[in-house]
């Protein structure tokens, strides 16, 4: 999903929690947090999880990364731009979900 991913340096462990970049083989947990996300009614307006597709291009592929524990991914965050314009030119969005 991004270039972090090819560099394994990024990776930063906390006691039983690790950061990573996330990658391509996360999207099955990813879409889960974000199901429980939308089942909440707190985490977001949406009403269904998107494509692995769509949520790509709404996120920016230099800023995403997941919260492991005991093998399991429990949190994503991820940058998505604020506007197209261009005089919102590196402004973005953040977007972190949890695990239930």
């Amino acid at each position: 999903m991004n270039s972090l991913s090819e560099n394994p340096g990024y990776k930063l462990n906390t006691g039983e929690i690790l950061f990573r970049p996330m990658l391509d083989t996360d999207w099955a947990a990813i879409a889960s947090i974000y199901l429980q996300g939308i089942e909440t009614g707190n985490a977001t307006f949406q009403q269904d999880v998107p494509t692995c597709e769509i949520w790509n291009t709404g996120h920016l592929a230099e800023s995403r990364i997941v919260a492991c524990c005991e093998g399991q991914v429990i949190r994503w965050a991820a940058l998505s731009a604020v506007s197209g314009r261009c005089v919102y030119a590196g402004g973005g969005r953040s977007e972190c979900v949890c695990r239930q």
